[in-house]
Formats: structure tokens, sequence, C-alpha cells
């Protein structure tokens, strides 16, 4: 049909397509396999977020452009950073480590709390 549209014999197209067939057939099958390709369909490598191209999973160090690359389990691991202090008398964000409020020097270790004695 696309040979009788080109204006060519119809016959001929199909008999090119009986020659060539097998020919693409066996050149398909003694390529071999593509090993990055089989890398990403098993899962064993992932995107660079910079570059794109596939690093293993267990890659600090992109390969191709040479970036850090955080680790699937750095983005799964809970956060242990202290928490900063709130102060409950003026809701000021204090270091974990601090024993007054900075802004309004409130005891923030002794248990006491405002709450009960602004009322």
């Amino acid at each position: 049909m696309i040979a009788k549209n080109k204006g060519n014999d119809g016959c001929g197209g199909f008999i090119l397509g009986l020659i060539l067939g097998p020919i693409g057939i066996i050149i398909a099958l003694a390529m071999g396999t593509n090993e990055e390709g089989q890398q990403r369909i098993s899962g064993n490598t992932k995107k660079c977020p910079f570059c794109g191209e596939s690093i293993k999973l267990e890659a600090i160090i992109c390969k191709h452009c040479r970036s850090t690359v955080k680790s699937e389990d750095e983005d799964e691991k809970p956060n242990n950073k202290p928490m900063p202090k709130k102060c409950p008398s003026c809701s000021f964000l204090n270091k974990p480590a601090a024993k007054d409020c900075f802004n309004c020097g409130y005891k923030l270790n002794n248990g006491f709390d405002i709450e009960k004695f602004r009322k």
C-alpha cells in the first residue's frame, strides 16, 4: 500500500520485505543485551538529579557530572536534629540548649507554666 502510494509496484515492496525482514531479525538477535537498559528495568539504578544520567542506587557521587547525590536512605531517615524550644510566655523560638528565653528571659527548663498565672 505504501509502495503504491509512492508510485512503485506493490509486489516489489512485498518481495523486498520478505528478503530484508529475516535479516533484521538476525541482526536484532545478534546485538545482545544492553547492560544499562537491563539495570534500569531491574531497578538497580536511579537518575542523577543534576544531569539525568543513570547511576547505581548505591552511588554517592555521579560518575557523569561528579555531583554529590543523596542516597534514598537519607531521605527516609528521620531528622534527628533537636527542635528549638518555644517560649510559652512570648512564643519566641530559642536554641534547643537554651535555659532562658532569649527574648523575654523566661526560664524554659523549670516546668513552670505561665498560662496558669495569666488568668
